[in-house]
């Protein structure tokens, strides 16, 4: 985060960005279909019947884990909005020294950006 939008801030920089923010994005989205499957299981009364407590040790531990894991979404989304933010800021500077160069920024920009949703 610190090299986008300085001196050292380059195509390869912001495309390493990108593939980040994908891998990141597909780690959420696969996490969070398996807290949905986790939580099919614990709300089975059959399968809770069988484990200890009746399950309560796990739905708590469910529950825990659900929590946390939507504190370090929510913290990764902050820092994905600052990074974005950032990437425009240095395409503005860009667009002043040379409009052609901007030009193709801004189109690799807006295509990173649609792309990563």
């Amino acid at each position: 985060m610190k090299v986008v939008g300085s001196v050292n801030d380059s195509k390869e920089v912001r495309e390493s960005v990108h593939v980040v923010q994908v891998t990141a994005n597909s780690t959420v989205n696969a996490t969070t279909g398996e807290f949905k499957k986790l939580k099919g299981v614990l709300a089975n009364p059959a399968a809770l019947a069988a484990l200890p407590n009746k399950g309560r040790d796990e739905k708590n531990r469910e529950r825990k884990l659900s929590s946390d894991f939507g504190t370090a979404i929510k913290r990764y989304d902050e820092l994905q909005k600052a990074i974005v933010a950032k990437m425009k800021t240095t395409l503005l500077r860009v667009d002043s020294l040379n409009p052609s160069i901007a030009e193709t920024e801004v189109f690799q920009q807006t295509r990173l950006l649609s792309l990563n949703g």
